[in-house]
């Protein structure tokens, strides 16, 4: 049974991960595809100036301040006001003139000259966060589970004592910190103690005194995997 709630937990935080790489995926995607649009604007844009006629703010439910810029500017013999420009930023104000991307057979067309390239920065930056917060837990994960299997099928099986159980502040997963087993074993033939540890999403079970599992490479006892699933006091039944 624990075991195989285990491997629940497991496959929801490898789903949940996934699911960050494959928003960090879009985004990426998202970044290049705009890049590719904007490049194609600008090989038939041509470059003017134009006036900020008016900044407006508004607040959301959340109480964040977004902005939305308009401008007035020439081209081809005619004037365009009160234009959506879709770009802001701290520098702007009304009466700044500011370069201008406007697109010939659409003259009410334009675009900031620095804002394609703010919005490629930012879907990029946040593309390649969500990828590798996704990616890289997701492979720690699957390759250390790998690596627990084999450990427990063919390594070799120390009884540790559980020193003390604690919190890993420093990983969070959904907003809640994993559970850390310390635990140690005395080698009575070398006259050497080694610790080692695991971190655990659920409470474990165990308190500092319990016996817990843990499988070692013999030949190399820095490759381990601590079996935190067997119950610490497992459920006996008494015929006696």
């Amino acid at each position: 049974m624990a075991k195989t709630s285990k491997k629940k937990r497991d496959f929801s935080l490898v789903i949940f991960f996934v699911i960050f790489g494959l928003v960090g995926i879009v985004l990426l995607i998202g970044g290049f595809v705009y890049l590719s649009s904007s490049l194609r604007f600008r090989s038939i844009a041509v470059e003017i100036t134009g006036t900020i006629a008016d900044i407006q703010a508004s607040r959301n439910s959340d109480g964040d301040v977004t902005h939305t810029t308009y401008v007035n500017y020439s081209y081809g013999g005619q004037n365009f006001e009160h234009v959506h420009l879709g770009y802001y930023s701290s520098s702007m104000y009304v009466g700044k003139e500011i370069p201008l991307l406007v697109d010939p057979g659409q003259p009410g067309h334009v675009k900031s000259t620095a804002g394609d390239n703010v919005l490629f920065v930012i879907l990029l930056g946040m593309g390649l966060v969500f990828t590798l917060v996704g990616v890289i837990p997701t492979t720690h994960m699957l390759v250390g589970s790998a690596k627990g299997k084999k450990l427990m099928q063919s390594g070799k099986r120390l009884q540790a004592v559980v020193e003390n159980i604690d919190f890993n502040y420093s990983v969070t997963y959904n907003g809640r910190h994993p559970y850390v087993i310390f635990c140690t074993y005395q080698d009575p033939y070398r006259d050497v103690t080694y610790r080692f540890k695991k971190n655990v999403m659920r409470n474990p079970g165990y308190a500092p005194g319990d016996s817990i599992d843990v499988y070692v490479d013999p030949d190399d006892y820095s490759k381990y995997v601590v079996d935190a699933d067997t119950p610490a006091n497992p459920k006996v039944i008494d015929y006696t």
